[in-house]
């Protein structure tokens, strides 16, 4: 699978939030990678102005099915934000590496049920989309299928369901049927956990 296709499939919401996560050389480096601009405006004088442009930019540029953007920003995600989960991965297979990063074409020389299995033993510990995202990576860095001929993978990379919306003030506190009146100790529970 193909960066730009993982960034499709983990949606915008969860981009948005990986940008965040970027400090600003990041984000720099994953729009100069791809021959992107990186100037802001003079009158732009806060970081946090400017990594929200930065990002706003990433973001366009993976709506235009960049490549390299997409490339480039799971790049610096994973190598700096996620190297813990990327060592834990490697090790658990066997893999030498340094700091979670290896030369090696292991997705050629380990057994595929390891590999498999020590992905959805990761998937247990670490965000499940993270995991897929990483494992879906590798596959297309080391020209492999393992992860991607996995169903059970792919799936993990589908966006999170958006929570269901508060039950309205009207809703929580419709009256009850005659025969059960409500207890005064749950009105007041509920009214503390607001």
């Amino acid at each position: 699978m193909r960066p730009i296709d993982i960034c499709t499939r983990l949606g915008s919401a969860r981009i948005t939030t990986i940008c965040e996560q970027l400090n600003s050389n990041q984000l720099k480096t994953t729009l100069r990678k791809a021959n992107l601009n990186t100037k802001v405006p003079s009158r732009v004088v806060s970081q946090k102005a400017r990594r929200k442009i930065w990002a706003e930019r990433v973001v366009t540029s993976l709506n235009k099915d960049n490549e390299e953007v997409a490339d480039n920003l799971l790049y610096e995600w994973l190598l700096h934000h996620r190297r813990n989960m990327l060592i834990e991965y490697l090790d658990s297979i066997g893999v030498r590496h340094q700091g979670g990063e290896t030369e090696e074409t292991f997705t050629k020389t380990v057994p595929v049920e390891d590999l498999l299995k020590a992905a959805r033993n990761l998937a247990s510990v670490h965000p499940a989309d993270e995991v897929a995202a990483y494992v879906l990576y590798l596959d297309h860095h080391q020209e492999s299928d393992v992860f991607t001929s996995a169903p059970d993978i792919v799936a993990l990379l589908a966006p999170a369901p958006a929570p269901a919306p508060a039950p309205d003030s009207d809703s929580a506190t419709s009256p009850s049927s005659p025969s059960s009146p409500s207890s005064p100790s749950s009105t007041g529970a509920t009214d503390a956990a607001e």
